[in-house]
């Protein structure tokens, strides 16, 4: 018996933030930052036997976003829906995979075994920042903190540093007099090959008195990243703002040439000035196992352990004017064994009402940084080589109940969680760089709520309720640097809240619906650890994000195979400011992001 499945989607969503060219101020394209979207899906069974089943399946997903969703701050005003980027290249990302799976069954009649075989293979080129904007960023703190070999006590001969105190961003602006257009492109080259297999012996019949599952896991992952600068300008920008390199040289004699004499290094034979290169490899052998027993019909226990082996190596070199040369290459690897257990107690009180508590162990594997252009961030030579592995222990309790026939659930739950030796993202103002760390240890204690009610038949109402609190629960220092300080908040919204209503009613002959959602997250906390003075990653002038809140409005119905929807997304146009940045602590151009505007549209679905 053989059985097929096969589907697929593509999908637009439109921009709405429009690309002007920075030197001339005309529009390059408006509503830029769209983005394509094609996925395909397919699946073949063979019922070879009753009890064999095999099912290969195929997944594909190729995205394209056109330019991120990043606007210049300074021109634009989210409050009249005018947004404006000028960055001078493209930020995209075109990011494609395919997932192909082989999935066995295979039933023994007490015991089922289940072989799950796949393979990950993924290409993505993205412009992962502006080239352009970090250049400057980086020329600028260069002048400022004397970083290239330049006599910085002699007047440039014709060279900016000494005829324009103005910085090289303005915040409104490229600020390059005379110059002309300067484009300097990024492109970030991530390939990844992923290869899974787990096989698994479980117990066929849900009702027994012990339920269990034995199984094994491995994988072997490898992945490469290339990043690199194109910049063809560097000379002629070079000369621009430094003027005659002869009269300071990192060679001797001078050579005449501003990227010898600057630099120390001509461009790369395909026009980068800086690349990093950096390839990482991962594998892990895991063992688990798990086992619920009925104690009685209301009172089970569920004990599972998983303990593994697992190794993580990398290598790294860079090369390129803006590194002075090519780098020493760096390597590092790590071998762990992590065993994480858990139990769970559930005491089903009555059809309706059930209690629960759970204690479980996580574990999340290391890795490496790519390393920093040398002198680009004053706190920090190099990122650290390689980060280690973090794991969270979680006590947690909770209920689920039904009352009033079954019209109305509820179910919550409160959670003390134990996160030690943190993997965090640490922002350095002084050259907008970001490296993973080890920031220590953190607490994290809150709830969760939700609950559906049905007041009448054709009406439901859903909503949830979620609050968070975590802090770091020691000071963390690397490099001479804070990292976090004890009583720091992790950055994240403490609150979420949501809040639908969906109405289902028959229109002339046919199943019809409205729905309305409302979403709202709070801000993000004042003693977050990029708030504190002390910290390596603290900028004053980087604001945290205000609470959001969003509204969705849908109404449709179903027409025997097609099921048509109208849509009105973020219906009441909210615009905060989230997510601000820019290149250093002293460049004046802001960026942000936002909430997609209102949008209107229409879904239309076929089922055969």
């Amino acid at each position: 018996k053989l059985g097929f499945r096969a589907s697929g989607w593509w999908r637009h969503d439109g921009g709405w933030i429009d690309h002007v060219d920075p030197y001339s101020g005309s529009m390059i394209e408006k509503d830029a930052n769209h983005t394509n979207t094609l996925v395909l899906h397919g699946a073949l069974t063979w019922q070879v036997t009753n009890d064999l089943a095999i099912t290969p399946s195929v997944f594909y997903q190729d995205r394209n976003v056109h330019n991120n969703n990043q606007y210049w701050v300074a021109l634009s005003d989210p409050s009249s829906g005018r947004y404006i980027n000028e960055t001078p290249e493209l930020m995209g990302n075109k990011d494609h995979f395919t997932l192909p799976a082989l999935r066995i069954d295979w039933n023994a009649g007490d015991a089922e075994l289940i072989s799950n075989t796949s393979y990950f293979d993924r290409k993505q080129l993205v412009q992962d920042y502006s080239g352009t904007l970090y250049d400057l960023s980086y020329f600028q703190q260069s002048e400022s903190t004397g970083v290239l070999p330049i006599d910085y006590t002699s007047p440039c001969e014709g060279g900016l540093c000494a005829n324009d105190p103005q910085q090289l961003l303005l915040a409104d602006r490229i600020n390059l007099p005379g110059f002309g257009p300067y484009k300097a492109t990024n492109i970030v080259t991530n390939t990844q090959q992923n290869f899974t297999q787990e096989v698994r012996l479980q117990s066929t019949d849900p009702n027994a008195q012990l339920v269990w599952v034995l199984g094994a896991f491995y994988t072997q992952q490898s992945q490469l990243s290339v990043e690199e600068i194109n910049d063809p300008q560097l000379a002629a920008l070079t000369q621009y703002l430094w003027g005659d390199p002869t009269t300071y040289s990192c060679v001797d004699p001078p050579a005449g040439d501003p990227l010898i004499d600057v630099w120390c290094e001509d461009l790369l034979p395909n026009g980068d000035d800086y690349i990093n290169h950096t390839i990482g490899h991962e594998r892990q052998l895991a063992a688990f196992g798990n086992a619920t027993l009925a104690i009685t019909p209301q009172l089970k226990l569920q004990v599972g352990a998983r303990i593994a082996r697992t190794h993580f190596d990398y290598s790294n070199y860079a090369d390129g004017p803006q590194d002075f040369g090519p780098n020493t290459p760096n390597s590092g690897k790590q071998n762990e064994t992590p065993f994480t257990p858990m139990t769970n107690l559930t005491w089903q009180i009555t059809d309706t009402d059930m209690v629960y508590a759970t204690v479980s162990k996580g574990y999340r594997i290391g890795g490496a940084n790519a390393q920093f252009p040398v002198g680009a961030c004053q706190e920090l030579s190099q990122a650290p080589g390689a980060y280690n592995s973090d794991t969270v222990v979680n006590y947690e309790a909770g209920t689920k109940d039904r009352f009033f026939n079954n019209r109305l659930q509820m179910s919550g739950s409160v959670f003390y969680l134990q996160w030690n030796n943190i993997q965090q993202l640490n922002y350095l103002p002084s050259c907008g760089f970001q490296y993973t760390v080890n920031v220590g240890n953190a607490r994290s204690t809150g709830f969760d709520l939700e609950g559906e009610w049905l007041p009448i038949d054709s009406l439901a109402i859903d909503f949830s309720l979620g609050y968070t609190n975590a802090q770091f629960t020691s000071t963390s220092v690397s490099g001479g640097q804070l990292l976090a300080s004890k009583g720091d908040s992790v950055p994240g919204s403490p609150w979420t809240f949501s809040l639908g209503a969906q109405y289902t009613t028959p229109v002339l002959g046919h199943d019809a619906f409205v729905r309305m959602d409302y979403e709202y997250q709070s801000k993000t906390p004042s003693n977050v650890v990029t708030n504190d003075p002390l910290a390596s990653s603290y900028d004053p002038a980087l604001i945290p994000n205000p609470a959001t809140n969003i509204v969705r409005l849908r109404a449709g119905a179903t027409f025997g195979d097609v099921s048509a929807a109208l849509f009105a997304d973020n219906l009441l146009n909210s615009h905060p400011q989230l997510d601000l940045t820019h290149q250093d602590s002293g460049t004046l151009l802001f960026e942000a992001e936002t909430l997609r505007p209102r949008t209107i549209g229409i879904t239309v679905t076929y089922r055969h």
